[in-house]
């Protein structure tokens, strides 16, 4: 089902939802998974948990950038049709923290009478950009003032940090001894981000960044003066 979305999000998939549950959903927490098969074929999921005395999508806002529940293409009217059919009968909110513009739930919210009793909320947006394939083709595609802001300040670094480097990392031998060093930057990098990180957080993100390690879907960049992440 992920792999049929038309962006098929990392925070959708097993490698994200199972920690973040492992890390954040206690025992006593109510859950609920619900399963839509077509022609016997599992055609939608959706997981949400109890929180605030309704129900939520699971994956925490406060983590992820894209929440919804995952349908096959074409099938989203009828998968929520019947899931708000079913919903009805428990008489609790229901939230859909971090859609996104595109979700075929907003379109059906927009185009389904207004049975139900709903309300949708703007909030934060997550920026996105196509890259070329060369960074000079990225500048070229700037305004002037970016291109020339974006060379002023390579030459600053370049002048002034001469013993910088960049180095990536991407799973292996070196991810146990890398992602403790970019925690730890997190940490210091902002005082919320420090209240922020806290242990069952950094449970998740060791857990979460080692399975999409593992499967080469993730890289942890640094730079580096003199071999110390900066």
């Amino acid at each position: 089902l992920l792999s049929q979305q038309t962006r098929p999000s990392p925070f959708l998939s097993a490698d994200f939802l199972i920690p973040w549950c492992a890390s954040f959903v206690t025992s006593e927490t109510p859950q609920r998974v619900g399963l839509w098969r077509r022609q016997g074929q599992l055609s939608g999921l959706i997981a949400l948990y109890g929180k605030d005395g309704g129900f939520e999508l699971t994956g925490g806002q406060d983590v992820a950038d894209r929440l919804d529940a995952l349908v096959e293409p074409g099938q989203e009217s009828n998968f929520w049709q019947g899931f708000f059919a079913q919903a009805q009968s428990w008489q609790i909110n229901l939230r859909f923290p971090n859609l996104a513009e595109d979700s075929p739930l907003l379109a059906w919210l927009t185009q389904e009478p207004k049975q139900h009793h709903w309300e949708v909320t703007q909030t934060d947006s997550s920026p996105r950009v196509s890259l070329p394939d060369s960074f000079e083709e990225f500048l070229s595609g700037l305004s002037k003032k970016q291109r020339h802001e974006v060379r002023r300040k390579l030459r600053r670094t370049h002048d002034h940090l001469p013993l910088v480097r960049y180095r990536s990392i991407m799973g292996g031998k070196d991810w146990d001894c890398w992602l403790p060093r970019f925690l730890n930057l997190h940490r210091l990098s902002h005082p919320e981000k420090n209240l922020f990180m806290t242990p069952a957080m950094e449970d998740f993100f060791t857990v979460m960044t080692r399975r999409f390690a593992t499967r080469g879907q993730l890289r942890v960049g640094f730079l580096l003066l003199e071999d110390e992440p900066i």
